[in-house]
């Protein structure tokens, strides 16, 4: 009895609760500590408790809780789990990844079947894991305001989610349409472009009108459950296994995805991408709780995957170190508001800035960004590595096509696939591979022996810039060889490669 006060203390910390007339209820998700809400172990243990105070009083009054609304008390609604504890995490933590993830799906199925209507008040971006929470509400209301963003980016981090963002969205859109719009793409969108995806039911102008709207709504729809748990329900587009002839198309589909996969070079050696098709196609054919098993297995695989902790590494990490200002030097571009969010907030300011010297504000920002110029020679000296390399590729008797197919496959983009492309057909054309040399040669090396190369040469071009670079700099160049130069995400950046294979 002790140690479940203890938990159900905690839980009014993490999770507040205010109480309308009628027995609404307002869980406000306010994680103590942190910039954003974390879908952690103390998360879990909150929403536990307070789902066992609800079915408490429903035991002893029906009508003691008619509905509850789920809001946030920081700026945005929810983000994810702990990137961070992610990424440090290997094969050792295997059982205790899935059990979170597990244990988070097991509180989510039991919010949407408590027999009371749930609306989630989305007063900010729902990312991730934020969003999987969402869709286990049975209406979901958000403020249609500019920077406000709703999506699955787990692909773009290594990751398959694990908080029910699989096993849901392929039984509201699809199959297809799930893969296609949120898991495969990473992307996210706005409140207006949620709705239509169907993600998002309804949109206010301002944040002071949702709680009226999700109030009026638990009182219009006393009885509201899930479509998945609606009598008569089908998944939209139909489902695997399904008697010949009525599941037909979406087999045709099913029979191409991997195919589909294969040619995106940016996903060919993410396996997330991989995992996240399996959880949806296997979920489907199973219950809902077989499915968020299933859902916890692949997501506990890509999390303890090398792939995973570099690319955490890239995404989540090196923008923290670098700043969400550093993208406009890296880049030109300002930064996506799903990548600001999933990087968990504000930069940490920098320990080393003495507050009392006139400026070091500005001083610990301009620390944490790269100079456009030293981006610039960067990318020069990555492209002339990766041009270099393509030569001796093709002077080595390697045909300029298995040049490019080995950077394309290796997942080089931009400026550097272009330019391993052009210099392979410069160094053909002017008899570098001349078949007869080639014969002198050692053999010639195979698809994955030159995709190495082709890495490794340009990341030994950028190392000066490295090695030369504070700390904070070298995330910003790390972030700059993946988005300015096209050095592949998988590998986590060029400050990367070298360690990481």
């Amino acid at each position: 009895m002790e140690e479940r006060n203890v938990i159900r203390e905690a839980g009014r910390d993490v999770i507040r609760e205010d109480q309308h007339d009628g027995g609404i209820l307002t869980w406000i998700l306010d994680s103590p500590g942190s910039a954003v809400n974390l879908l952690d172990a103390a998360f879990t243990s909150a929403l536990a408790a307070r789902l066992d105070e609800v079915e408490a009083r429903r035991a002893e009054d029906s009508l003691a809780v008619t509905g509850i609304i789920l809001t946030s008390a920081k700026e945005s609604f929810c983000a994810s789990a702990d990137l961070d504890a992610m990424a440090s995490a290997t094969a050792v933590d295997a059982q205790d990844v899935y059990d979170l993830a597990l244990g988070l799906a097991t509180q989510f199925r039991r919010l949407e079947t408590l027999g009371v209507p749930v609306v989630a008040a989305l007063n900010g971006s729902a990312l991730g894991g934020g969003l999987g929470l969402a869709l286990a509400t049975h209406h979901r209301i958000a403020v249609d305001e500019p920077g406000i963003r709703f999506g699955l980016p787990e692909v773009g981090f290594g990751l398959c989610p694990g908080a029910g963002g699989v096993l849901r969205t392929v039984r509201l859109l699809g199959v297809e349409r799930s893969l296609d719009e949120l898991l495969l793409a990473g992307s996210s969108c706005g409140t207006r472009d949620a709705i239509q995806r169907g993600i998002v039911d309804e949109a206010v102008d301002e944040a002071g009108d949702l709680l009226p709207a999700a109030r009026r709504w638990i009182l219009e729809n006393p009885d509201a459950v899930q479509p998945w748990d609606a009598e008569g329900y089908r998944v939209p587009g139909g489902a695997p296994g399904l008697p010949a002839g009525v599941g037909d198309p979406l087999l045709a589909v099913l029979h191409f995805l991997p195919a589909r996969l294969r040619s995106r070079p940016d996903v060919l050696h993410n396996p997330a991408a991989r995992a996240i098709l399996a959880a949806a196609v296997e979920g489907l054919q199973v219950d809902l709780d077989t499915a968020a098993a299933i859902e916890a297995r692949y997501h506990t695989q890509t999390v303890i995957d090398p792939v995973s902790t570099a690319m955490i590494g890239l995404r989540h990490a090196d923008r923290k170190a670098a700043g969400p200002q550093s993208m406009d030097a890296t880049t030109g571009a300002v930064p996506d508001a799903a990548t600001v969010v999933a990087a968990e907030g504000a930069p940490p300011e920098a320990e080393t800035a003495d507050p009392r010297r006139e400026g070091s504000d500005e001083a610990a920002a301009s620390s944490r960004r790269a100079d456009p110029e030293n981006v610039r020679q960067l990318v020069g000296d990555l492209t002339d590595g990766a041009a270099t390399a393509a030569r001796e590729l093709v002077a080595e008797g390697m045909s300029e096509v298995s040049v490019e197919r080995a950077a394309r496959h290796a997942g080089l983009s931009s400026v550097l696939y272009q330019a391993v492309r052009e210099s392979a057909r410069q160094a053909a054309r002017e008899g570098q591979g001349d078949p007869r040399a080639g014969r002198r040669q050692p053999p010639v090396l195979g698809t994955g022996p030159a995709q190495r190369r082709l890495l490794s040469a340009i990341a030994a071009a950028g190392q000066r810039h490295l090695a030369a670079s504070e700390p904070t700099r070298v995330a910003a160049l790390n972030i700059a060889s993946v988005d300015g130069a096209g050095f592949p995400a998988w590998t986590g950046g060029i400050a990367r490669w070298e360690t990481a294979r």
